[in-house]
């Protein structure tokens, strides 16, 4: 339906789903085709789905093994923009993206470092929102 409304924001939100499921099935080409398209035609400010941080950081987990190269190209596109430093999910995907990219590339304590980060601060997100639930006080954490 948004695809032939001309949606933009809705052909990236199939586009970057496509991308995601690709990866898990292993149809690795498939996935990095969908998510350059996915990161490529977010718009800016798009109110729903994901952010092009997130395509990015996923991109660059699709071509850490095949184009390494790439791949860290892609993780510094995803850091770049001001969507990892004001969302929390996009920051802890690409975090994630460069832990993995450093995995696969022999990196095993720089991952290890960036892999906790990214933990530490999607599980402060998760505390947070507990807590917040509960009603209790959400715990101060340290995540930047």
């Amino acid at each position: 339906m948004g695809m032939l409304a001309g949606d933009d924001a809705t052909v990236v939100r199939v586009s970057h789903v496509l991308g995601a499921l690709a990866l898990k099935d292993g149809s690795t080409e498939r996935a990095i085709a969908h998510l350059r398209e996915a990161a490529d035609t977010i718009p800016v400010h798009a109110e729903h789905g994901p952010a092009a941080a997130v395509s990015w950081a996923l991109l660059a987990v699709a071509q850490a093994r095949a184009r390494p190269a790439d791949a860290w190209r892609r993780v510094r596109r995803a850091s770049a923009g001001p969507q990892p430093r004001h969302d929390l999910w996009a920051r802890s995907m690409t975090q994630y993206a460069q832990a993995f990219v450093d995995h696969v590339h022999g990196r095993r304590s720089r991952a290890w470092r960036r892999a906790h980060k990214a933990l530490a601060g999607a599980l402060g997100v998760s505390g947070a929102a507990t807590a917040t639930v509960a009603g209790r006080p959400a715990p101060h954490s340290s995540t930047s």
